[in-house]
């Protein structure tokens, strides 16, 4: 309260200062005499009409003045900008933790782009960006295949880009209709979400971490695809559950 007050009479002085200034220097052009006027000498009305717009730019000026002075005492008093909450758009709650620790027994399904080499898989055609992995990366893409009712996870091996891996539909035993640009959802799941449960996602994962844990669900074939680059690179494949 102290402070408040403190600032308010701040903000008081400098406001009855810069108006002083102005009724001063108006009452100056005012009441300054007029010159004496010759054959060669501007008009009495050329004269007013200089008088007037050094008048109106004084305006302006202070206008501008008193506008800093608000926002300067507003500062202070709110204690935000360089000394109080560095961000002046409201607190943003973090993430979950991207990397969480992989219980044992839990499957994970590699990412990767950028020295990832596409697949031609007889039945579900190019597939590119996902792969089984047993912790490390695999550099030919794979259709991917789960135990059902199990855990895992999604890890991005990439070293400079994002992915996600996002549920795009149902397959079959026998192909994939692809979507013909990405239909999914790039909003990360809960924990624990059934891949196969319409919008899932793991979200945006950064370079070298990994998702939440989830679980594989029911046997079944699932279309999976990068909401960031399915349309540019066609980075999809199918996920089997059995």
């Amino acid at each position: 309260m102290k402070r408040n007050r403190r600032c308010a009479g701040l903000a008081s002085r400098l406001f009855q200062r810069l108006w002083i200034w102005l009724v001063k220097r108006a009452r100056r052009y005012a009441l300054s005499p007029l010159p004496p006027t010759t054959t060669e000498s501007p008009s009495l009305e050329r004269i007013n009409l200089v008088r007037l717009d050094k008048l109106f730019t004084s305006i302006r000026i202070t206008g501008l003045a008193l506008a800093t002075a608000a926002g300067i005492a507003a500062t202070g008093c709110s204690g935000s900008a360089y000394g109080g909450n560095p961000n002046p758009y409201g607190s943003i709650a973090p993430n979950p933790n991207p990397s969480p620790s992989v219980a044992p027994g839990t499957q994970t399904v590699g990412v990767n782009l950028s020295t990832e080499t596409p697949t031609i898989d007889a039945t579900y055609g190019r597939v590119l960006g996902y792969f089984n992995s047993a912790g490390s990366i695999v550099p030919a893409s794979q259709v991917v295949h789960l135990t059902a009712a199990t855990n895992l996870v999604f890890e991005n091996f990439d070293t400079g880009i994002p992915h996600t891996a996002s549920f795009l539909g149902n397959a079959s035993a026998s192909g994939a209709s692809f979507p013909p640009s990405f239909n999914g959802s790039a909003t990360q799941s809960p924990a624990n979400t059934v891949i196969s449960t319409s919008n899932f996602s793991s979200g945006a994962l950064n370079p070298g971490t990994t998702s939440l844990q989830y679980n594989s669900g029911p046997p079944g074939f699932y279309m999976f695809g990068c909401a960031f680059h399915y349309d540019s690179n066609g980075m999809r494949t199918v996920i089997i559950v059995q």
